[in-house]
Formats: structure tokens, C-alpha cells, sequence
């Protein structure tokens, strides 16, 4: 995990703790240090180092699971081509479905309710899906909020947004 991301969290989590209202808008739970990971290849290393900052959380509508958890939610990924041999099902965005590719360690979504063999859309790295996606401008591509959201509103802070929304 790259440094800039090591800061958004700590500064997040900072931000979050002074909050009353940060169970509404997310959570960001401490790190362990060992998460029992099987990582043939080391395509997950960015979640590994990830899950070693913060093991599990919530940012906005992203739900990222704790690893004591990861096994118990792995049902969904039996449906993809390649089933747990190639999937993980870390999480979900509006409860679908959020998995990372084992073998290239990029981040994927797709419905649940469609039967499919391979996820629809693409988010890159897990740092890249962090940066862009969870603490970035593209959360707004993927939830259907406004910039008065909670977490919007916390993350536009962390980076300075001065983003207008095209409606």
C-alpha cells in the first residue's frame, strides 16, 4: 500500500473518531497484522497490506469485510468462472457484489441477482479502486448521491474537491 493511501486512512480514520455521526457515513476498523491470506501468487498483496491497515470498513456505501469474515461470504463467487480458485469476495457497493481477481489482483463488480461466469466492470489495482473509487471523485460514478452525502462530503475534504455535479 502506497504511501498517499496510508495517509487518506489514518486521516479518515481521524476524521471519523471526532464525528458523532460516523456510523451513518463510515467506519474504518483497525488493522491486523497477520491476515490469514492464501496468496499463491502475490496478486492480492495490495488488499493483504490493505486488510494489515484496516481490517474491514465502510466508506460511504463501499463495505469492505473484515478477514474474519471473508469465509463465510465466499457463496457468491461459486457462479464465476474459475469459482474460489480464482475469486474473492471481499465486499459490496450498494449490496452487490465486490470480488478481486486472485490471480491479477484487480477489483471487480457484478449484480447478483444476474446469473453471470465473469463480473461486469473493472476498477483496476485495489490501490487504484481505493484512490479512485472509495476515496476519490468516482465514488460518485458508482453511488447515486450528491456532494451533501456524508461520505462524499468527508472525502471532498480529504482532497480538496471542487467538483460540480452535472444536474
Amino acid at each position: 500500500m502506497n504511501e498517499s493511501l496510508k495517509r487518506n486512512i489514518n486521516k479518515l480514520k481521524t476524521q471519523l473518531a471526532s464525528n458523532p455521526d460516523s456510523i451513518l457515513i463510515g467506519q474504518i476498523h483497525d488493522g491486523n497484522p497477520q491476515p490469514e491470506m492464501e496468496d499463491k501468487n502475490g496478486a492480492l498483496a495490495e488488499y493483504t497490506q490493505f486488510l494489515q491497515e484496516c481490517d474491514g470498513a465502510s466508506f460511504g456505501e463501499i463495505i469492505l469485510f473484515p478477514v474474519r469474515e471473508l469465509s463465510r461470504n465466499q457463496f457468491y463467487v461459486e457462479t464465476l468462472a474459475g469459482g474460489t480458485e480464482t475469486w474473492l469476495f471481499i465486499g459490496h457497493i450498494l449490496y452487490e457484489p465486490l470480488v478481486i481477481n486472485k490471480t491479477d489482483g484487480k477489483v471487480y463488480m457484478f449484480y447478483g441477482d444476474e446469473p453471470v461466469d465473469w463480473p461486469e466492470e473493472c476498477f483496476g489495482s485495489f490501490d487504484h479502486f481505493l484512490m479512485d473509487y472509495a476515496f476519490g471523485k468516482k465514488y460518485l460514478d458508482l453511488v447515486p448521491v450528491d456532494l451533501e452525502d456524508g461520505w462524499v462530503r468527508l472525502i471532498r475534504e480529504l482532497d480538496g474537491w471542487t467538483t460540480r455535479l452535472p444536474y
